[in-house]
């Protein structure tokens, strides 16, 4: 036997009379030969009995395993185990741990991978709200977010500033159209820092003051404006000469109806008379 196996439990020779002098004890043996992966460990829950020839021992005992993946590896199935053997319930409660450990782990993954999809959501979130902001005054963009109605209203007292390129279909004629984009984008820019702008179509930038919120100064505010987008354009390049840039710009005071329109893509529009 000692050949073929070395003991583990209790710590004795594995010789006769040593485990006759341990009868009773648990004895967990190894086998010595094979390949370490395959070595296996068999334990007994019950004493060695000696035969009545005392020449002669019978050892019950059962592989040392722990997991149903244990049993798998060597090639054994659950029902190969003693009924009186309490490797069984070993066997079934550390399954069931592993089991119940597998499920915390991938509920925690699943966790942070809803942490992560929510602070992503919220970032989307805040751009979304970002660009509603710049598409609509500050006041009207907060009554849209919190799904408030925004009723079109009359502004009696308001004034609208419109500027424009004067030479703009000649520079369109004569240039490539992505150096027309870079002009109009690098314009634009520079005039978007100076106020908020309602709209632009084409080459033309429309302002509005007064509106949502009612200034008594609306008119001198766009007058200044105006100054500030006619130094702002000398630094923007006809792409056909290099020369700084022209706009034309016109200034009217009177009552406006203004309102959003639309809901997936809303755009704050207004309406006035000549």
């Amino acid at each position: 036997m000692y050949r073929l196996f070395e003991i583990t439990r209790p710590q004795i020779s594995l010789d006769f009379d040593n485990i006759c002098n341990f009868i009773n004890a648990v004895f967990v043996l190894q086998a010595r030969s094979g390949p370490s992966e395959a070595r296996r460990q068999t334990n007994s829950e019950r004493a060695m009995m000696v035969l009545s020839s005392n020449t002669h021992i019978i050892y019950l005992c059962s592989p040392y395993v722990t997991s149903i993946p244990d049993l798998l590896q060597y090639g054994m199935r659950l029902t190969a185990m003693p009924l009186h053997d309490a490797t069984r319930d070993i066997i079934l409660l550390n399954q069931q741990r592993l089991s119940d450990v597998e499920v915390n782990l991938q509920l925690e993954a699943n966790n942070g991978q809803l942490e992560t999809l929510a602070r992503d959501l919220e970032k989307e979130r805040e751009k979304t709200d970002a660009l509603l902001k710049d598409l609509l005054p500050p006041s009207v963009a907060h009554q849209f977010l919190n799904n408030e109605e925004v009723e079109s209203k009359l502004y009696d007292e308001t004034t609208i500033m419109f500027s424009d390129i004067p030479q703009f279909a000649i520079i369109v004629s004569n240039s490539e159209p992505k150096q027309i984009v870079v002009m109009l984008n690098d314009l634009f820019t520079r005039f978007d820092r100076l106020i908020y702008k309602v709209e632009t179509v084409g080459d033309s930038y429309v302002i509005v003051t007064g509106i949502p919120q009612f200034v008594p100064d609306h008119a001198e505010i766009l007058c200044h404006t105006a100054l500030g987008m006619m130094w702002e354009s000398r630094e923007v390049r006809d792409p056909r000469n290099g020369e700084p840039i022209l706009v034309r710009i016109g200034i009217h005071s009177g009552s406006v109806v203004a309102g959003v329109v639309g809901v997936d893509k809303p755009t704050y529009k207004r309406y006035y008379s000549n």
